[in-house]
């Protein structure tokens, strides 16, 4: 019975340790985390649902068609084959319009420290990632009661 034991340890370590570090590459390449400022609480979500949507596809997010229902449940945009998210912006004294529109994020007119922006999907965890805005608040489709 030892000699199995001995035989079959190193294959099962080799398969975990080959998954284990599998898992952990594709995590890798496709999280979504919060960046620099606070977010909404439907901004969290959407978050949520595009990283669960992006392990299930094993797609990027550069090249991520989202579903149906994904697309729907956040009210995106598709402008010339591209998906946008919409929203608002807070910003203070260290933002920079030019820095958003590397990125290919449309900001709107600002009124006050609040502007609207429509974002790229494939540029959300770049912009994610801008100094000087301090909140982000996801846009909502309206509902007519």
């Amino acid at each position: 019975m030892k000699p199995f034991s001995i035989f079959l340890m190193p294959i099962l370590l080799i398969f975990f340790f080959a998954c284990c570090t599998t898992v952990r590459a594709q995590t890798a390449t496709n999280k979504i985390e919060l960046g620099s400022f606070p977010v909404s609480v439907d901004a969290k979500m959407l978050m949520l649902d595009l990283q669960n949507e992006l392990n299930a596809s094993k797609q990027t997010l550069k090249n991520f068609v989202p579903s149906t229902r994904f697309v729907e449940k956040y009210n995106l945009q598709k402008i010339k084959g591209k998906y946008y998210i919409s929203g608002f912006i807070q910003t203070n004294n260290a933002f920079s319009e030019k820095k958003l529109r590397k990125i290919k994020v449309h900001p709107g007119q600002p009124s006050g420290g609040i502007r609207t922006v429509m974002i790229p999907l494939s540029a959300f965890t770049s912009f994610l990632n801008q100094k000087g805005i301090t909140y982000f608040e996801l846009s909502k489709k309206l509902e007519v009661n």
